[in-house]
């Protein structure tokens, strides 16, 4: 089992919508979570696609699954 390292402040976050559109639903309870993030000391990268809605769903399955790809390909977050 690989566990990663604690976070710390001065980390980066990276959020990604991969499932339900609750990000585009609730914009302001997400601007709220990202404030409190960064008052915690982190820094905070939104996946391009984060706050898509189609339908049920927040983006295509490619477009989440793109999000996901490079929130873990980018060695900041």
């Amino acid at each position: 089992m690989i566990k990663p390292k604690l976070l710390k402040p001065g980390d980066t976050i990276g959020i990604i919508s991969t499932s339900s559109p609750v990000a585009a639903a609730c914009p302001n309870r997400f601007q709220r979570g990202i404030s409190e993030l960064e008052r915690m000391g982190f820094k905070v990268k939104v996946g391009k696609n984060a706050l898509k809605r189609i339908g049920h769903l927040a983006g295509t399955v490619e477009e989440r699954l793109e999000d996901l790809h490079e929130m873990f390909q980018d060695q900041e977050v």
